[in-house]
């Protein structure tokens, strides 16, 4: 048991306008922010490379939405920056994919 990567913390500042709560043993931790000048907010349950995902953004302007379990995942994505919309279901190397892009020029 290593007593450096297991951790429960809670910090809130005004500066950065944040609040964050993560509690972890080595990779496993469930995580929860919420910060104003990144302006997203930011949930996330994992055990290794098992995790739910639920992220919400401003400036990176993008709604994600992932479950995992190591390289079995579902995706969906909506970005205004990147200016996409991605959907994607993946099994491994055998993954079907769905995007729509636009860049500017």
């Amino acid at each position: 048991m290593e007593y450096k990567k297991t951790h429960t913390e809670f910090s809130m500042g005004y500066d950065e306008l944040h609040i964050e709560f993560s509690m972890g043993y080595a990779i496993s931790y469930i995580e929860f922010s919420m910060k104003y000048k990144e302006t997203h907010d930011e949930f996330r349950m994992g055990y290794e490379e098992s995790h739910i995902e639920f992220r919400m953004g401003y400036e990176e302007s993008h709604i994600e939405f992932r479950m995992g379990y190591e390289e079995s995942h579902i995706e969906f994505r909506i970005g205004y920056e990147e200016s996409h919309i991605e959907l994607s279901m993946r099994y491994e190397e055998s993954h079907i994919e769905f995007s729509m892009g636009y860049e500017e020029r």
